[in-house]
């Protein structure tokens, strides 16, 4: 597909959970130098189905009545080729929106990781 056109390193994420990804970015940052720039591109997978947020995430974004829940990507996937009810529709919204958030999360972690490692390289 060409996504490592123009970088001396390259990891194809793409089967692996946000939190690894983020695991193997800390490995490769912390192999510059102090005063060495960089440049990373990193792309969450896990927002994408199928959608599995922890439980916590879930209930909190759970907005439909048990009736439009529906179990799993690949029953979506089955009910593609039949019309969804509006219910069913935005139960998959709110699992998306759930996914979200647990990325949100993890990101926020990895940014504060950042900007400490920053504050230990910046000179006084």
């Amino acid at each position: 597909m060409g996504f490592a056109r123009g970088f001396e390193t390259y990891l194809d994420n793409s089967s692996r959970r946000l939190k690894t990804v983020l695991q193997d970015a800390r490995r490769q940052i912390e192999r510059f130098d102090d005063d060495e720039r960089y440049f990373l591109f990193l792309h969450a997978y896990d927002v994408h189905a199928p959608f599995d947020p922890p439980q916590r995430l879930r209930q909190m974004f759970e907005t439909r009545p048990r009736e439009d829940r529906v179990a799993g990507f690949e029953t979506m996937a089955r009910f593609s080729k039949r019309k969804l009810k509006p219910g069913q529709i935005h139960f998959f919204s709110d699992l998306y929106d759930a996914e979200i958030r647990a990325a949100d999360e993890k990101l926020g972690s990895f940014f504060d990781w950042l900007e400490e490692r920053a504050s230990w390289t910046t000179p006084s």
